[in-house]
């Protein structure tokens, strides 16, 4: 009795030591030492090889990346700013333009026009309905802000080339179709694990002069599509929330097609399978600011 206890022991041990093991692969710890304090909104990811298609492997710098989409009471905050520093010409590229919620065919209704940007029950929603060079600007101010509390290290805030941001949104799992690393849009317990249009069977129509399956808006009306919390549903292993769904986000990659721009992760208006990481981009090419966009941001790190 007291060899199969003491054997139950010895198991049990072992595989507390295997499940440390594995959950500090998950958490890599930064280069710069437990005196450089990473931004509470900010998370690690470690360098590495990004799998493109089956047999192509493109190496990754680490970088630290936002953990959330920039949320609207990140992003007025610096709207407020711009605007105490008399930068006007600033401010109105960066300006929110909440008109663009009733841009048809996608028409939300003077309530979202009225208060996603500014009212505090949409304080930790992803910022939407701006521009590319309002992100960017935001990425400028946010660098000269932060600056001074690092005075040994260069930092500097960006947005994420295309290779970065897939690498990030795989969390480790290479291959993986979705940031946790799973095949399918539920958890085990019929969860959703991220935000999304949720078209159901009745939805779907089998087009027999085509063979081709189609989509039919209205006849089974599909759950309502609308932001929701940065930090909703769970984060990837490397500690990312809503890498897909919620807000398509900016990345610094242009278009190939165009002189547009380009997103990753499609959006909450979005269907379960443009919402893959590497799904075809539903918004190359945009250039005015979108209900459907944000963005999520770099942080590159140096000694001096």
């Amino acid at each position: 009795m007291k060899t199969h206890f003491s054997l139950s022991v010895i198991v049990l041990l072992f595989l507390a030591f295997l499940s440390s093991s594995f959950s500090m692969e998950k958490k890599p710890k930064h280069p710069f030492g437990k005196k450089f304090k990473v931004p509470k909104s900010y998370t690690y990811i470690p360098s590495g090889k990004l799998m493109v298609g089956r047999v192509t492997k493109i190496s990754v710098l680490p970088f630290f990346m936002s953990k959330t989409e920039i949320s609207n009471l990140e992003y007025n905050e610096f709207l407020a700013d711009l605007k105490k520093q008399g930068k006007t010409k600033d401010y109105e590229l960066a300006k929110q333009n909440p008109e663009k919620w009733n841009n048809k065919p996608y028409t939300y209704g003077e309530p979202f026009v009225k208060n996603y940007s500014t009212h505090p029950a949409y304080h930790d929603y992803p910022v939407l309905t701006i521009s590319k060079k309002g992100a960017e600007l935001y990425c400028q101010w946010l660098t000269k802000k932060l600056q001074p509390i690092y005075p040994k290290h260069n930092i500097n805030f960006r947005l994420p080339t295309e290779h970065e941001w897939e690498y990030a949104a795989r969390g480790g799992h290479n291959l993986a179709p979705y940031p946790w690393g799973g095949y399918y849009l539920r958890n085990a317990k019929g969860c959703f694990l991220a935000n999304f249009k949720r078209i159901g069977t009745g939805n779907i129509h089998t087009n027999r002069k085509t063979n081709e399956y189609e989509v039919i808006v209205g006849k089974t009306p599909a759950d309502p599509a609308m932001p929701t919390n940065v930090t909703s549903y769970f984060p990837n292993d490397y500690g990312l929330y809503n890498m897909v769904g919620n807000a398509a986000e900016m990345i610094s990659t242009k278009s190939t097609t165009n002189d547009g721009n380009r997103t990753k992760g499609g959006c909450f208006d979005s269907t379960g399978y443009d919402i893959k990481i590497d799904s075809e981009d539903e918004f190359d090419g945009w250039k005015e600011p979108s209900p459907f966009i944000g963005f999520r941001t770099i942080m590159d790190v140096s000694l001096k």
